[in-house]
C-alpha cells in the first residue's frame, strides 16, 4: 500500500472542521447539566452509559479524517480542562464550539477570520476579568463541601472530599484509589507527593484517567540526566535481574535519548513496569528536594561522582504505589528509616528556626510539609470493576474542583456568573464589534442548553432573570428561581474562567484554520 495526502483548502476545509465538532458538541450538550440525557456508547464489547462531557467526547471519532481533525481539537481543549481543574469539561466544548458556530456566519458574510482573533482574545480578558470580580472567596465547611458535591454527583463523596480539605488546608493531599471491598472509606497514609509527573505519554497505564501507576515500586533516584540506556543496562542486569525485579520507577533530573527510547519499549512489550518522573523544583533545591525523597522512600541519590554501574540494590527507595499524572506524582506506602525520617525532619525545623539561615523559608515550609503531612487517600469501592473505575474518575474531578474553588473562589451556579459578565463587553471600533458580538451570543448557550435540557424555554427564563439581582438562576431540578450561592449551586471561578480560556483557544484554532492536509492509504488492488 502506498501513502498520499489528500488536502483541502478555505472553505470546504472549514466545513469539514467545523461538522467533526459539531459531532462532538451535539452529543456532549445533550448531556449538560442534572437534566440533560444520559448517552449510550456501544465499545464495540460493551454498551457504556455516560453523563459526562469529557468521557462522552472521548468516543466521538468521525470516520471521516477531514471531520475527526475537528472532533479532535474540540476534545483536546477538554482534556486540557480536565487535567486544569478537573471539570467543566462540558462548558468547555459548548462554548468552543459556539464561538466557532457565530464567527462562521461572519466569516462567511466576508468578515476576515484573523481580524477577530484580536478581538476574541480581548473579549476574553474582559469576560475572566468580570468573573473574577464577581468571584466570593469559600471559607467555611459547609461551602467546600457543596463545592464538592456537585462536582462529584454525589452527598457522601463531597461530605468526605470538603471537610478532608477543610481539615488539611489547599496544601494537603488527597487522592483516589481502588478499594477492596464495596465501601467507600477515607484513609491517611504516610506518602508525599511532588509537582511533576509522567516524562512521555508512553508510560500511562491507564488511558482512561491519563495516569501511569506502578505498584510494588523500587526507586531510582537520580540527580543528573540518563540519555544513553548502555549507562543503565549494566545496573538493570547485575541488581535487577537476579532479584526478579520488574517494577521501577526513575526519578531524575532528566531522561532523554536512547535512554527514554529503550525504557518506553521495554515496558510497551511488557518486559518491566517502568515510569521515568522528572525531579521536583530546580537548581540548588532541585537536589535538596530529591534528598528529601530519598529519605522518605528508604533510598540514595546518585549524581555524576557514582557511574550507574556502580549502583547497588541497597541505593533504590521502595513504595507500595506510585501514580503519576501529566502534572504531578503520588508516592505511597514509602518504606523509609523511620528514625532517618525523623531526624532530616528535625534539621529542616531547625533550619526554619534559624533567623540567620539565608534559605528560603517558604521552600523550608513546603518541604517540611511534605515530609510530615502525608496523603489521605479516598478508597472508592463498587459493586464492578466499571462502577469503582467511573467512580474514582468522578472523585478525582471533584478533588481537583474543590481545591481550584478554594484558591480561586466560586461563583453562582447555573451558568449565571458568564450572561452577568457580557454585558462588559463593550467594543471600541468595528473589529471588537463583531467578536464581541459573537462572544455575548456563545456565552449565552451554557444557560440555554442547560434550560433546553431540562425541557423548558431558555428565552422565557433569561427573560426572567433580566430584573433579578446578580446571583439569582433557574434551579433546574425544582424549576424554582432563586440565589444560587445561597442554595449551595456553585461553580470554582477558575472551572468557569478556564473554561472560557479554553474555550476561546479552541474557537480561534477552529475559525482560523485555512486548510488541512491528511495521510491517506491506497488499498492494494486484488491481484497484484
Amino acid at each position: 500500500m502506498a501513502n498520499y495526502t489528500k488536502t483541502l483548502i478555505g472553505k470546504e476545509s472549514f466545513d469539514f472542521i467545523m461538522s467533526g465538532a459539531k459531532e462532538v458538541f451535539d452529543l456532549v450538550a445533550t448531556s449538560q447539566g442534572p437534566r440533560g440525557k444520559n448517552i449510550a456508547i456501544n465499545k464495540g464489547y460493551d454498551v457504556e452509559i455516560q453523563h459526562d462531557g469529557l468521557k462522552i467526547s472521548r468516543w466521538v471519532n468521525p470516520e471521516d479524517k477531514f471531520e475527526n481533525i475537528g472532533a479532535m481539537l474540540l476534545r483536546e481543549a477538554a482534556e486540557k480542562q480536565a487535567t486544569e481543574v478537573g471539570d467543566g469539561t462540558t462548558l468547555t466544548i459548548v462554548l468552543g464550539y459556539q464561538i466557532a458556530k457565530e464567527a462562521k456566519v461572519l466569516i462567511e458574510s466576508g468578515v476576515n477570520p484573523m481580524q477577530l482573533t484580536r478581538g476574541l482574545e480581548r473579549g476574553r480578558d474582559i469576560l475572566i476579568e468580570e468573573i473574577k470580580k464577581l468571584s466570593k472567596e469559600i471559607t467555611t465547611e459547609k461551602e467546600k463541601i457543596e463545592v464538592a458535591t456537585i462536582s462529584s454527583e454525589d452527598p457522601k463523596l463531597g461530605q468526605m472530599i470538603g471537610s478532608t480539605y477543610h481539615k488539611i488546608g489547599v496544601d494537603g493531599v488527597i487522592t483516589a484509589d481502588e478499594s477492596k471491598g464495596f465501601d467507600t472509606e477515607l484513609e491517611h497514609q504516610e506518602g508525599i507527593t511532588i509537582d511533576h509527573g509522567f516524562m512521555s505519554w508512553k508510560f500511562i497505564t491507564d488511558p482512561r484517567t491519563l495516569t501511569a501507576t506502578v505498584k510494588d515500586a523500587y526507586i531510582l533516584f537520580l540527580d543528573r540526566d540518563l540519555d544513553d540506556i548502555y549507562d543503565l543496562l549494566p545496573f538493570i542486569e547485575s541488581q535487577l535481574k537476579p532479584k526478579n525485579v520488574r517494577n521501577l520507577v526513575i526519578i531524575a533530573n532528566d531522561v532523554k535519548g536512547t535512554a527514554l527510547a529503550s525504557l518506553t519499549e521495554t515496558k510497551r512489550q511488557g518486559m518491566m513496569n517502568l515510569l521515568c518522573v522528572k525531579a521536583p523544583s530546580f537548581g540548588k533545591y532541585q537536589r535538596e528536594m530529591l534528598e528529601d525523597l530519598a529519605v522518605m522512600c528508604g533510598g540514595k541519590v546518585l549524581d555524576m561522582d557514582k557511574p550507574l554501574k556502580e549502583a547497588t540494590f541497597e541505593d533504590l527507595g521502595y513504595a507500595e504505589s506510585i501514580k503519576s499524572s501529566k502534572d504531578s506524582t503520588t508516592i505511597l506506602g514509602n518504606k523509609g528509616n523511620l528514625g532517618e525520617i525523623k531526624t532530616r525532619i528535625e534539621a529542616l525545623k531547625t533550619l526554619l528556626d534559624d533567623p540567620e539561615s539565608d534559605l528560603d523559608k517558604e521552600k523550608l515550609k513546603e518541604r517540611v510539609s511534605r515530609m510530615t503531612g502525608g496523603v489521605y487517600v479516598i478508597k472508592v469501592g463498587g459493586a464492578t470493576e466499571p462502577e469503582m473505575t467511573e467512580r474514582i474518575e468522578r472523585v478525582d474531578d471533584a478533588i481537583k474542583a474543590t481545591r481550584a474553588a478554594i484558591q480561586g473562589g466560586i461563583v453562582p451556579g447555573g451558568e449565571v456568573a458568564l450572561l452577568s459578565a457580557r454585558i462588559k463587553l463593550e467594543p471600541t471600533d468595528e473589529n471588537e464589534e463583531f467578536a464581541f458580538r459573537i462572544l455575548k451570543r456563545a456565552v449565552e448557550q451554557p444557560f440555554n442548553m442547560l434550560v433546553g435540557n431540562a425541557g423548558l424555554n431558555p428565552g422565557y427564563y433569561l427573560a426572567k432573570l433580566e430584573d433579578k439581582p446578580f446571583g439569582f438562576g433557574l434551579d433546574v431540578v425544582d424549576l424554582q428561581i432563586k440565589d444560587m450561592v445561597a442554595s449551595g449551586i456553585v461553580d470554582p471561578t477558575l472551572v468557569v474562567t478556564e473554561a472560557l480560556r479554553s474555550a476561546v483557544s479552541v474557537g480561534i484554532l477552529l475559525i482560523t484554520n485555512g486548510g488541512i492536509s491528511v495521510l491517506q492509504q491506497e488499498e492494494k488492488q486484488g491481484g497484484q
